[in-house]
C-alpha cells in the first residue's frame, strides 16, 4: 500500500476537535512534524494476514498495555452476527444485508475496536495518526470543509442520511476503499469523509473516531466531524487507516 508523505506544517484547528473536556471556541496552532498516512483504509484482506499472524504468533508484542486479556481481534462482522430486526429494517430492503456484507476483500475493516487498531498498526510497523494528522490529511492547507473543498457532492463520497429518496451515492454500506477517487483530499487520499469513520490516536482513555461513515448525512462526514467511544466500542462503520514517523 502506498503512502504519502507530508512536509512539517502548523495546523490551525479547533480546540474542540482535540481536548475533549474543552468547551472553549477558539483555536490554537498545532505543530506536526512530517508523517506518511495511508492513503487507503485498511481492508479486509490486509486485516486478515495480522489475524493469521496473532493466531501463529499470539498478541503479546504488539498489545496496548491497557489492552483486556484474552482478547480476541476477529471483526465483530466476521461472525454471524445478523438478528431478525437487522434483516427487515429499512436499509435492508435497500440493500441486500447477510453475514458477507462486511467482509469482501477491498473493503474497509470495520468491526474493530480500538485495541485491535493498534495492535494492527504496530504489527505493520506503524501506528494510528494524531487527530491533528488525520485533519491535515483530510482537510489540506486550505482547511477544507470536506476532503475535496467547500461544496457538497453525493458522487465524491459514501455517506447517508437519505436512503428514504433513493440511495444517491451507489452505496448504503462500504465501498472498496479504492472508490470514489474525484472525493480524494488535497494529497490525494482516499475517504478522509464516509465510508468507514476512522479510529485515530486515543485521547483521555477515550477512542476517538473522525471523518463520518457511510450513513452519516454531509454535515457528519465533513473534516472536522468527530465522535468518542470508549476504547472497546464496535461498529459496522468504523474502521482505520495507519500513519507512520518519517
Amino acid at each position: 500500500m502506498k503512502s504519502k508523505i507530508f512536509r512539517t506544517l502548523a495546523l490551525p484547528i479547533s480546540v474542540l476537535s482535540l481536548a475533549i473536556s474543552s468547551a472553549a471556541m477558539a483555536s490554537e496552532m498545532v505543530e506536526i512534524d512530517g508523517f506518511k498516512i495511508d492513503k487507503y483504509e485498511v481492508t479486509n484482506a490486509e486485516y486478515q494476514k495480522f489475524l493469521d499472524w496473532v493466531t501463529d504468533n499470539g498478541d503479546a508484542s504488539v498489545r496496548h498495555s491497557s489492552q483486556p486479556e484474552n482478547k480476541d481481534h476477529t471483526p465483530r462482522y466476521w461472525k454471524s452476527f445478523v438478528p431478525k430486526v437487522l434483516k427487515n429494517n429499512g436499509m435492508a430492503k435497500l440493500q441486500h444485508f447477510d453475514d458477507e456484507t462486511f467482509k469482501q476483500p477491498n473493503q474497509p475493516v470495520v468491526g474493530v475496536d480500538w485495541y485491535s487498531a493498534y495492535a494492527y498498526a504496530k504489527w505493520a510497523g506503524k501506528r494510528l495518526p494524531t487527530e491533528a494528522e488525520w485533519e491535515l490529511a483530510a482537510a489540506g492547507p486550505d482547511k477544507n470543509i470536506w476532503p475535496w473543498g467547500n461544496e457538497f457532492a453525493f458522487d465524491k463520497v459514501n455517506s447517508g442520511g437519505y436512503e428514504h429518496k433513493g440511495e444517491r451515492d451507489g452505496h448504503i454500506y462500504l465501498a472498496d476503499v479504492n472508490s470514489y477517487p474525484e472525493g480524494v483530499s488535497h494529497y490525494g487520499i482516499f475517504n478522509m469523509a464516509g465510508n468507514a469513520w476512522e479510529l485515530v490516536d486515543m485521547a483521555d482513555g477515550n477512542a476517538v473516531i473522525r471523518g463520518g461513515g457511510s450513513s452519516s448525512y454531509p454535515s457528519g462526514v465533513s473534516t472536522q466531524s468527530r465522535k468518542v467511544y470508549e476504547p472497546t466500542f464496535k461498529s459496522f462503520n468504523i474502521g482505520f487507516r495507519c500513519a507512520k514517523d518519517l
